[in-house]
């Protein structure tokens, strides 16, 4: 015996095969999604056929997608950006929880340190993330910043 799966997504086939799993990404908060599944005998011949109730994808938090990038010094400060996401596609504000003494974190994910207040070490900072319709996620970053020799 063979299971297969049709999946559909907005009462539209997406996917037919042995795949029991839809990756969500490629679809959007308030796509219905549903799933065909057939059961067919060694001759080929199909046994059984069912299809599943619909879901409705619901907004999905954003999500941290590593470190700081671009981490360089400007004039009297270190610049960097949060890499941040959403699965959704929603804009994504962050804001600072917390941090090293001096660094600040502005809604569109960009870092900033002055020189001044910089400390080598490992440093750890604290963010709160939130999509526009308002579903949040809190992550932690880690960093490390050597004096030079």
């Amino acid at each position: 015996m063979l299971v297969s799966y049709e999946w559909l997504v907005n009462d539209v086939s997406m996917k037919t095969g042995e795949a029991g799993m839809l990756v969500l990404n490629e679809y959007h908060t308030g796509d219905h999604v549903s799933v065909i599944a057939t059961i067919t005998g060694a001759n080929g011949k199909p046994l059984a056929s069912q299809r599943s109730l619909s879901v409705v994808i619901q907004n999905r938090p954003p999500t941290l997608n590593g470190g700081i990038e671009g981490f360089a010094k400007s004039d009297e400060e270190w610049i960097g950006h949060i890499r941040m996401s959403d699965p959704d596609g929603d804009h994504v504000a962050a804001r600072l929880v917390s941090g090293p003494a001096g660094l600040t974190v502005q809604p569109d994910g960009t870092v900033r340190w002055p020189v001044a207040a910089i400390r080598s070490g490992t440093h750890e900072l604290t963010v709160d993330l939130e999509d526009e319709r308002g579903k949040g996620f809190r992550g932690a970053l880690s960093f490390s910043i050597e004096e030079a020799p």
